[in-house]
């Protein structure tokens, strides 16, 4: 049986998952098209999601599609739309054949748009684009395409005619022939074959359609209504009629692992895809390890149904992959709170409820303080914290305190290259000896030691443990980056004793703070800021990230009634936007922030200046 792994993706509001309902709908998996308002859609299977109206998770729905030939197989990916929860449109992109990216007729593409189909090509996945809403303001076609045409650098081919429901592939008279040209150019073979029989140009355009979306030579549009089921079925046939290659296992790896998954019933779950055929009980050889796959699961959202084998290039759930690590989230997690119950005797029980939300979701990180011994939590933004809030309240049921919201800060060496000698002497007597040493600023935000002299074991760990301890808290009891140490040579104290170690740590953490003193910024993440809001609230939306210091960069009439602004703001100074955001506007203003923190893009807050 063919199966096509199927990943939709969209900016926030897009109509993603009511498109998801659409095509599990048409396909048959389900009888009725559930509801995001009523909380009975099947990718969204946790309750904070049927509460919130938004996914939070991805999910897998596997189901078959019968065709007139034959039936095929489709693990459908629904994914989060809002960026606090990349981590989850991440984890599933190396295990798709195909991407559908939805998008609302009458905003286009947007920030979120953009950076999904950059990680789709980089991980080089076909994408179809799926211009949705369009019942609502069928005159916004022409503009959301160009916004399509702008992110590709090229055309895209256009499928569809919207008012005569006609696509290319199943209705081929009805376009050019500049519209058949469009879809077969790109390959010489067909070119050729168009040449010498043009008579046979509807075939040999659908033949180029085909081939180019698997090949990514071609990125097609299709559009319609999600909700009323436009334009869906259009989706269905055409993913029918694709052949993806599977991907070839590499250094022994048998399982492309994707997300996990924690199941009412069943407990935590790891997701994989095969490269190979697996039997129940048979080893799979992953990262220098071999797993028994003693049970294996299909999923279609949060219904499991245990299964004897896996076909090549198929996805299921196991437990026994729970040993494996996922891969590392590619964004920090800038926001904190600290988590502390009421009592100190339910501590190891509050650390087990967070560790197992933090397990299914490792874009959250927690950390014990060392010094006052508090919980902290890390996480993407506000809304990834609420949402870690409420599923804790969920799981642990004694009395917590979460704390104030806060943004992560860090001091950032200023540039300097200094010659130091770390040196140190105890009761007048015991000596460190001299370690002479360069310090200088990097380009980034490492922290780096090298030796130029050969040391003993003992020595060289010593003086990079009081290298990172000295890192770990600056001028202002933050931790520091952009900082390289470079040993030149250490010349022992006339008398070694069992002080000496110690004393070489004292000396290079005392050297290396007094030499920052007052030579580091205070930085933290930035953010760009997208904000639609009715033109009547304009004034007052400007006059809001005024007061929050923000950078104004653009305003942009995106139709009659609505402009979009662009904006750019410490992370620190957002802290509370959307909620204040949407009150002023009575709810009709939408605000999308993504944080950035990296050695190009950060918000010096001690010279309140962005970078």
């Amino acid at each position: 049986m063919k199966i096509i792994n199927l990943g939709i993706f969209a900016h926030i509001d897009a109509g993603k998952t009511t498109l998801t309902e659409q095509i599990l709908h048409i396909a048959g998996a389900i009888r009725t098209v559930g509801s995001i308002e009523d909380g009975t859609t099947e990718s969204d299977s946790l309750d904070i999601e049927a509460e919130r109206g938004i996914s939070i998770l991805s999910s897998l729905l596997q189901f078959e599609l019968q065709t007139n030939d034959s039936k095929i197989k489709i693990n459908l990916l629904d994914t989060p739309g809002h960026l606090d929860f990349r981590n989850q449109v991440e984890s599933v992109l190396d295990s798709i054949d195909l991407a559908i990216v939805v998008l609302d007729g009458s905003r286009g593409v947007e920030s979120q748009t953009v950076l999904i189909h950059k990680e789709l090509q980089d991980k080089k996945v076909p994408e179809i684009f799926f211009i949705n809403k369009l019942d609502r303001n069928p005159e916004n076609l022409s503009e959301a395409i160009i916004s399509i045409e702008d992110i590709l650098g090229k055309s895209p081919c256009v499928l569809f005619h919207e008012d005569k429901n006609y696509v290319i592939w199943q209705n081929p008279e009805k376009f050019s022939e500049r519209e058949h040209l469009d879809l077969f150019e790109w390959n010489d073979e067909l070119s050729t074959e168009y040449l010498e029989q043009p008579s046979r140009i509807y075939d040999i355009s659908k033949r180029g359609l085909f081939q180019g979306i698997v090949n990514q030579k071609l990125t097609p549009v299709l559009g319609g209504s999600a909700y009323f089921g436009k334009g869906v079925p259009d989706i269905i046939h055409l993913i029918s009629q694709l052949d993806f290659p599977i991907p070839i296992a590499l250094d022994g790896n048998e399982l492309i692992v994707s997300k996990r998954m924690i199941h009412a019933e069943l407990g935590k779950l790891t997701f994989a895809r095969a490269l190979k055929p697996f039997r129940k009980n048979n080893i799979a050889h992953i990262k220098n390890k071999r797993i028994p796959l003693n049970r294996i699961y299909h999923l279609f959202g949060d219904k499991a149904k245990e299964v004897l084998s896996v076909e090549l290039g198929d996805m299921f759930a196991s437990p026994d992959l729970n040993v494996l690590e996922p891969a590392r989230p590619t964004v920090d997690s800038p926001f904190a709170v600290v988590v502390e119950p009421d009592l100190g005797e339910d501590r190891n029980e509050l650390w087990e409820a967070m560790s197992s939300i933090v397990w299914e979701d490792p874009s959250y990180r927690m950390e014990v303080d060392s010094e006052s011994g508090s919980f902290f939590l890390w996480g993407q933004g506000e809304l990834h914290l609420e949402i870690f809030r409420d599923r804790l309240l969920k799981k642990f049921h004694k009395k917590f305190t979460y704390g104030e919201l806060k943004v992560a800060r860090y001091e950032l060496s200023k540039i300097m290259e200094k010659q130091i000698v770390f040196e140190h002497t105890a009761f007048g007597k015991y000596s460190s000896g001299k370690i002479s040493a360069t310090l200088r600023d990097t380009a980034g935000f490492s922290k780096l030691i090298a030796f130029e002299v050969s040391l003993s074991e003992k020595i060289q760990n010593v003086v990079t443990t009081g290298f990172h301890e000295a890192m770990s808290r600056g001028n202002y009891h933050l931790e520091v980056l952009g900082l390289e140490c470079l040993v030149h040579s250490f010349e022992p104290p006339e008398v070694d004793s069992d002080q000496s170690l110690i004393l070489i740590k004292i000396a290079v953490v005392s050297g290396i703070r007094n030499a920052l003193s007052e030579k580091t910024d205070i930085i933290g993440p930035i953010s760009d800021l997208e904000i639609l809001v009715d033109d009547i609230h304009l004034g007052s939306t400007l006059s809001l990230l005024q007061k929050r210091n923000a950078q104004v960069i653009e305003v942009l009439k995106k139709n009659s009634s609505n402009s979009m602004v662009l904006a750019r703001a410490g992370t620190e100074n957002l802290l509370g936007f959307s909620g204040a955001l949407r009150n002023m506007t009575k709810g009709t203003g939408i605000s999308y922030q993504r944080n950035s923190f990296n050695p190009e893009k950060y918000n010096v807050l001690n010279e309140r200046q962005a970078r």
